[in-house]
C-alpha cells in the first residue's frame, strides 16, 4: 500500500490503555521519520457572549 500525502492512519487501542489526564505526555510517531510530544491539558471552554 502506498501513502499519500494528506493520508490519515488510525488504529485500535492496545489492551492496558486507559484514560489520558491533565498533566501526561504524549509521544507518537513513526520509527526512522518523524516523532512527536506533547502535554496534556484541560481543555479552554470557549465562552458565550
Amino acid at each position: 500500500m502506498t501513502l499519500m500525502e494528506g493520508d490519515v492512519i488510525l488504529t485500535g487501542t492496545p489492551a492496558g490503555v486507559g484514560p489520558v489526564r491533565v498533566g501526561q505526555k504524549i509521544k507518537a510517531g513513526i520509527t526512522g521519520f518523524v516523532d512527536v510530544e506533547f502535554d496534556v491539558q484541560r481543555r479552554k471552554r470557549l465562552s458565550s457572549t
